[in-house]
C-alpha cells in the first residue's frame, strides 16, 4: 500500500522506520527522556521526527507489537515525506486519507454508510456553511468530521476527471483559511464548482456515491 501511495505521490527513495511501544513512559525511555513534566497523566502519545528523504514514527499507545495498522495514517506519512502537512490543506489531506484508506479498520464505504446514516439525512444540511461551522459523526469510538468526507468525494471526483495531479492542487491551496476563498478558487478552476453552487454540487456527489 505504501507503493501505491508513494506513485500517486511521486515519491521516490523515502523511508520510514517504526518503533512501537506499550505506552508514553516506554516511548519517553526508548528515545531517552527520562522525565518531563509536560506529559504527566498521559498515557498514550505517538512522536515522530523526519531528516531529508527518512521519517522515524515512535508508538507509544499499546501497540508494542505493531498488530494495528491503519492504511488512513499511512497516507499521511508518505504525503508528509513530500511536503510538511502543515502546509497543505488539512481537509483534503483528511478527504485522501479516508477514501484511500478508510479509517481504524473500517472501509471507506463503512465510513460512507455511516455519514449518510448520521448527517446526509438531513436533507437541509447546506455544505458550505459545514464547511465553516464543521459537524461531526461517530464511527465506534472515533469522531469523524463530516467536511473530510465531503472533500473525499471531490478528490474522488478530481481524480476521476483530471487525474491526481489534480488532487495535488487542490491539496497544496495551503493551509484552511477562514472563508476557504483560495480552496473555492481552485476547486472552482479544477472542477467547475464554486462557493456559489458547492451546496447543490456536494449534494449530487453525495446522492451519487454507490
Amino acid at each position: 500500500m505504501a507503493a501505491t501511495f508513494d506513485r500517486k505521490l511521486k515519491s521516490t527513495n523515502k523511508i520510514i522506520d517504526y518503533y512501537c511501544c506499550d505506552n508514553l513512559i516506554e516511548l519517553e525511555k526508548l528515545i531517552g527522556v527520562e522525565y518531563k513534566a509536560d506529559y504527566n497523566g498521559r498515557r498514550e502519545s505517538v512522536w515522530s521526527s523526519s531528516y531529508g528523504n527518512r521519517k522515524l514514527i515512535v508508538f507509544g499507545n499499546n501497540n508494542s507489537n505493531f498488530d494495528v495498522f491503519d492504511p488512513h495514517d499511512l497516507f499521511h506519512d508518505r504525503l508528509s515525506l513530500v511536503i510538511p502537512r502543515s502546509k497543505v490543506n488539512k481537509p483534503v489531506d483528511e478527504g485522501c486519507a479516508y477514501l484511500y484508506g478508510g479509517s481504524w479498520g473500517l472501509s471507506w464505504k463503512e465510513i460512507f454508510k455511516s455519514f449518510k446514516e448520521q448527517i446526509a439525512n438531513n436533507k437541509s444540511i447546506d455544505w458550505t456553511d459545514i464547511k465553516e461551522n464543521p459537524v461531526t459523526f461517530k464511527t465506534g469510538n472515533y469522531t469523524n468530521p463530516a467536511d473530510y468526507i465531503v472533500n473525499a468525494l471531490l478528490v474522488k471526483k478530481i481524480e476521476k476527471e483530471r487525474g491526481f495531479p489534480g488532487v495535488w492542487e487542490l491539496l497544496n491551496v495551503g493551509p484552511f483559511e477562514k472563508g476557504n476563498e483560495k480552496y473555492y478558487q481552485t476547486l472552482e478552476k479544477l472542477t467547475g464548482i464554486s462557493k456559489a453552487n458547492y451546496n447543490n454540487n456536494v449534494w449530487e456527489l453525495i446522492n451519487n456515491e454507490k
